[in-house]
């Protein structure tokens, strides 16, 4: 049995006890209702909760959390397609205490020069502007939990701050966390304390995280279980999406060449409690910076392709100057652009990586 301490008495203020100030449902009175519609900041990430990002160093994390921020501030689609844009926007703030401001605001110049590039309106390109702000906290020292596991500085900065936006992100977790990183305890009371600035306050709460050593080198990258430190925090959090670079056995499955393979990282939803589960997908790292969604070929597809299309092309119905009944030259198989060329089966040297 649980010993409980006999000098603590029943509170005598039904005001204060936070549990009688909570709403009480009944299953029939839940059910004669109408079902509350739920409000979701990205799919699966539900509005007033707490998501983490967990990736290991150099993935690019911060890029998708500044990506993060203009889907939910315009209702654009994540990276192209990797996920579907919200219903509902709202203002989006970036606290960031690994890079300067002169890195972000590099960075923000290749956000806008990449949207520029892939013909995004005007008006989208305004409100993205109007609805994100990002600040550099570098060499801040504020903290979200202490070294007791309790509501650090940050805290009551937060709370201030936060009903002016719709989703706060604070990047990254470990720079702002003061506890002991391996105990389950202050993991989960950190995702609490986030939870109860949310609830309090309105946003939601984005976490990007690193990712322990062991889940990469063992490919378990993609799995809830890959953040470093505690396994509180992925299991607290309501939300947890994944990044992990493209292996050397990926880069073979799908034709990638592997001194390419690190453009390619693997985005994975391992943890969306109120959605149906979302499948993988692959983005590749643009010259910007940004990431875009990507769609690969299977290695044996293609290979099985190269054999077809050298059976049809006999001897006997190809000549140097003929072209392949019917066929036309992939354009956009590969990871550079294929061209017609002299020799009719030379472009079957093109085939593979990117549909």
């Amino acid at each position: 049995m649980i010993d409980i301490d006999t000098n603590i008495s029943p509170s005598e203020n039904r005001e204060t006890n936070p549990i009688r100030a909570r709403e009480s449902i009944t299953p029939l009175q839940a059910f004669r209702g109408p079902r509350p519609q739920l409000d979701f900041v990205l799919p699966g990430f539900l509005s007033g909760t707490t998501g983490m990002i967990v990736a290991k160093g150099s993935t690019g994390k911060s890029w998708l959390a500044m990506q993060i921020s203009a889907s939910v501030a315009s209702g654009m689609p994540l990276a192209g397609g990797v996920l579907d844009g919200p219903e509902n926007t709202g203002r989006v703030l970036i606290l960031g205490w690994e890079d300067t401001a002169d890195v972000f605001r590099s960075r923000l110049i290749d956000l806008v020069k990449y949207y520029l590039d892939n013909d995004i309106s005007e008006d989208t390109l305004e409100l993205i502007d109007e609805r994100i702000e990002v600040v550099s906290m570098h060499g801040d020292l504020s903290t979200l939990v202490d070294a007791d596991g309790k509501p650090g500085t940050l805290v009551p900065y937060l709370l201030e701050i936060a009903p002016e936006y719709r989703l706060i992100i604070l990047d990254p977790l470990a720079r702002i966390f003061g506890g002991n990183e391996n105990d389950n305890g202050h993991a989960t009371r950190a995702i609490a304390i986030c939870d109860a600035i949310a609830r309090k306050s309105g946003p939601s709460i984005l976490l990007p995280h690193h990712a322990a050593k062991y889940a990469s080198a063992n490919g378990q990258g993609g799995e809830q279980s890959a953040s470093r430190g505690a396994s509180g925090f992925v299991d607290a959090a309501r939300w947890v999406a994944t990044m992990q670079v493209m292996s050397e056995q990926e880069a073979d499955k799908h034709g990638i060449d592997h001194d390419h393979r690190k453009r390619y990282v693997k985005f994975s939803l391992p943890k969306a409690n109120y959605v149906a589960p979302i499948s993988d997908s692959w983005m590749k790292r643009s010259a910007a910076g940004p990431l875009e969604l990507v769609r690969l070929n299977d290695a044996k597809s293609i290979k099985d392709r190269k054999k077809k299309i050298q059976e049809d092309a006999a001897p006997d119905r190809v000549t140097d100057s003929t072209p392949l009944p019917g066929a036309q030259y992939p354009s956009s198989i590969g990871e550079e652009e294929a061209v017609p060329p002299d020799d009719p089966l030379a472009f079957l040297d093109n085939l593979g990586g990117e549909k």
